[in-house]
């Protein structure tokens, strides 16, 4: 009898903590490449409410709209379920491959703008399309409080630039589940308010040996918060927050670090 080969990540224990309706996806692909995935929810995402007139409205005067997050656009299908039928819709913008395919599962539409390489709003400010925008209305669809560089960015290139927030970001549900950290292989982090969270809510007692465990984040930005942590390797870099970036990622690390 052939032995079936071993799956790439088989022995790791990995700790997966997006909020808890995004965490199963990724549960499962690692669990499908050999790990065990243990939940830490460290986020919750809620909704916040905008008035369904003035989003058509704005979607309807964009040249361009931009999603920072798939958050972002389950929101928008949530609190406008008519998107799809307003015309003209504007050219569609993504920060990263997570939220392009969340676009085009609820539109029917390809992405019109997507970085090349990075997530963030460094890499949308890089896209040719962003470089000339004077006299253009752009819409930036977004959470409560997130960063003002891709909106200050384009309004000094001469931009108009609406901004709606969708949702917004509360603290982690309490109790969170009990980690044996002694065990942990590898932590995944997919925003910096997810990795301020992980060490604030940690056990002081736990503190210095969760700072041993390597940790993946999805941004040049989350390896310098870890680093000013004092994270003890440098963290591991994932070109994207969805779950093909993560994979290849850890399936990588796992190979170099056999």
């Amino acid at each position: 009898m052939t032995a079936s080969p071993r799956r790439p990540l088989a022995g790791l224990k990995i700790v997966v903590t997006r909020p808890v309706e995004q965490a199963q996806s990724l549960c499962d692909a690692l669990i499908a490449e050999g790990a065990e995935a243990l939940k830490l929810p460290l986020l919750q995402i809620k909704s916040q409410p905008c008035d369904a007139d003035r989003l058509a409205a704005a979607l309807r005067r964009a040249a361009i709209a931009i999603f920072v997050s798939a958050n972002a656009v389950k929101e928008l299908v949530t609190q406008l379920p008519r998107f799809n039928t307003l015309t003209p819709l504007p050219a569609i913008a993504a920060v990263g491959s997570a939220t392009a395919t969340a676009w085009e599962a609820v539109s029917g539409r390809r992405i019109d703008l997507l970085p090349d390489a990075g997530a963030d709003s460094e890499a949308l400010l890089a896209l040719p399309a962003l470089q000339q925008v004077a006299g253009k209305n752009l819409l930036i669809l977004r959470g409560v409080g997130g960063r003002e560089l891709l909106a200050t960015t384009l309004r000094q290139r001469g931009a108009e630039v609406t901004i709606v927030e969708l949702y917004h970001r509360a603290p982690p549900e309490l109790p969170l589940p009990e980690i044996n950290w002694h065990t942990v292989d590898i932590i995944t982090t997919t925003s910096n308010t997810i990795l301020d969270n992980l060490v604030a809510l940690t056990r002081s007692d736990d503190l210095a040996l969760l700072k041993k465990i390597p940790l993946l984040v999805v941004s040049q930005r989350a390896a310098v918060l870890a680093a000013q942590y004092h994270f003890q390797h440098p963290a591991i870099i994932a070109p994207g927050a969805d779950n093909p970036s993560i994979i290849t990622t850890l399936n990588h690390w796992r190979a170099e670090n056999r």
